[in-house]
């Protein structure tokens, strides 16, 4: 991830996970639950960091070293990111099959896949179509 990108706030209802800064910066990830109304809770949050039971407020960032691991449980919304000035991170997963149309819950709304351009020519053609 370089600086600045970020993967927005989402859950998974199915999917345990976990994150792991695989190398580079540092690596910063909020959590937050909501109710059944879309409301933010504002109870702290536990967390397994390596093992260890970390809590946490809503929003408080965790912050991953190079090979450190947070897991991530279901239902727990979670966003991530490089922390500023510390350079680009290599963030990793491990975790059960990723359902893409069935087990994403965004926060908020966002485009997830790119709507294709029929008859465009291609911007970066592969190697056996130059």
């Amino acid at each position: 991830m370089q600086e600045g990108q970020e993967i927005p706030f989402h859950s998974h209802k199915i999917k345990l996970e976990d994150i792991i800064n695989r190398g580079g910066g540092d690596l910063a990830i909020e959590f937050l639950e909501i109710d059944n109304n879309n409301k933010q809770l504002s109870k702290k949050i536990t967390v397994l960091v390596d093992g260890e039971k970390i809590e946490l407020d809503p929003h408080e960032p965790l912050i991953l070293k190079k090979g450190q691991s947070v897991t991530v449980e279901r239902n727990i919304f979670h966003r991530f990111y490089s922390v500023k000035g510390s350079g680009m991170v290599m963030a990793g997963e491990v975790s059960q099959v990723n359902d893409d149309n069935n087990d994403n819950y965004f926060l908020e709304q966002v485009g997830r896949f790119s709507q294709i351009q029929e008859d465009e020519p291609p911007l970066h053609p592969l190697w056996n179509e130059v």
